[in-house]
């Protein structure tokens, strides 16, 4: 008996055939149910890693908290005026590294401060951060010498990736350069910002962060994925 569901690469697709079967790429953006003679498209439908909460550890918790009731990661932090980075970070990989994140925002994006959230490199030995920060209206990498205070912006770009709910993003070391990447599909990247990988920090320590920077809304960001490759 053929089975009900199947996954795999979406070139290894069978051929429909089978009415009612559904098929689930690991690399795809859709899911397919076989009418017996067509593929119909259903979707969107995103593979991915389920974050471990137990993996990460705080930086600069404050008042903020994390939860797992739906599934993922809920990053909530307090309204505050002025940056204020809650992280969660962990050990990163051993170069050569790629980790990638998916997001669904929960940030309020109305007029300048705005609260963001992101990805973010660690150097344990002194504090020092830098960031990929998705806000409303600039999106950017910021260097930070500690979770309050930011000591520059490194890159804006101004195709702000904000607006959509659901955003992956990217980190990549190389052994050479560390790049910044962000996607609104989760299969192809927009590459933003790329150094070398002793600029500014030599990061230990890898994560994702809220920035409480509105006085009267909180921000919260919930992590979907979090893959390591």
């Amino acid at each position: 008996m053929a089975k009900p569901v199947d996954s795999g690469p979406y070139a290894d697709r069978p051929a429909p055939g089978n009415s009612g079967k559904i098929f689930l790429p690991n690399d795809g953006m859709c899911m397919y149910v076989d009418s017996g003679a067509a593929w119909g498209t259903w979707g969107p439908v995103y593979p991915g890693e389920l974050p471990v909460n137990g993996d990460f550890s705080w930086i600069n918790q404050g008042g903020a908290s994390v939860e797992q009731t739906y599934g993922g990661i809920f990053l909530e932090a307090p309204a505050v005026a002025g940056y204020s980075l809650r992280v969660r970070k962990k050990a990163t990989p051993s170069t050569p590294y790629t980790v990638t994140a998916m997001f669904l925002s929960n940030c309020y994006g109305g007029p300048s401060p705005t609260n963001g959230y992101g990805m973010v490199w660690r150097q344990s030995s002194d504090g020092k951060l830098i960031i990929l920060n998705i806000s409303q209206p600039t999106c950017a990498v910021i260097s930070f010498s500690d979770p309050t205070t930011a000591s520059g912006t490194l890159q804006a770009f101004g195709a702000n990736p904000a607006n959509p709910p659901r955003l992956w993003l990217r980190l990549t070391d190389d052994g050479v350069n560390r790049t910044y990447h962000w996607s609104n599909n989760g299969q192809y990247f927009m590459q933003v910002y790329s150094h070398v990988r002793t600029g500014y920090i030599t990061p230990d320590e890898i994560g994702f962060f809220v920035n409480a920077s509105h006085a009267t809304y909180a921000p919260g960001t919930t992590l979907l994925s979090w893959e390591e490759t």
